[in-house]
């Protein structure tokens, strides 16, 4: 007897964007102390790892972050120490709504009835931003789903145009990916020009 065997069958499933089920096979019948279950985030900015050690064949991971590239390996522990890891597991995380609405919102007034509207990406992306959902309104008090919305499929930047001169508009941005939208931005106030004039 020596070190414990290599866990064998090391499965994942149950994966969300922010937990997954990691599930194996003892390699041998000796006896077994734990396991330790290494993990980090592939392509991350730093290549930490996160141990754990549970008593089990089965550890439910939380606290990922959604669409991330994670590798994983199982080592038994016995009373010589700790055996040699499983080969690499990778999975990749489900996307969820973004987290976080988008950033530095800004507009101007290009003449007496247009606007350009400008952005920066969610913080919290979650996957891969699809496009971003502009709402206006000259009546703030208003619920948003009456508010005119303009759709932008690409970029951080778009023109309302058709808007009325002299006015005030209320402006905010949501960004959404293939899993549904995020939270909606602070509202801005931008006024169109007085008509017959432009900047």
């Amino acid at each position: 007897i020596g070190l414990a065997a290599t866990p064998v069958n090391v499965a994942i499933s149950e994966v969300t964007g922010t937990s997954l089920k990691l599930t194996w096979s003892p390699g041998s019948e000796d006896p077994i102390d734990s396991y330790r279950i290494t993990y980090k985030q592939i392509f991350a900015d730093s290549d930490m790892s996160t141990r754990v050690n549970v008593q089990s064949t089965e550890y439910t991971v939380t606290g990922l972050s959604p669409r991330a590239i994670y590798e994983f390996r199982v080592a038994a522990v016995n009373s010589f120490g700790i055996g040699r890891p499983s080969i690499p597991v990778n999975v990749i995380t489900a996307e969820i709504p973004p987290g976080s609405p988008p950033q530095n919102v800004r507009a101007q007034s290009l003449d007496s009835s247009s606007l350009v509207v400008q952005w920066e990406k969610p913080e919290l992306p979650n996957g891969w931003i699809q496009g971003y959902k502009v709402y206006y309104t000259l009546t703030p008090n208003i619920p948003l789903s009456q508010w005119i919305v303009h759709d932008v499929d690409d970029g951080l930047q778009t023109t309302l145009s058709g808007l009325f001169p002299s006015s005030t508009y209320t402006i905010c941005v949501r960004a959404f990916n293939k899993e549904g939208e995020g939270p909606i931005s602070e509202a801005i106030e931008v006024a169109t020009q007085p008509a017959g004039q432009t900047q």
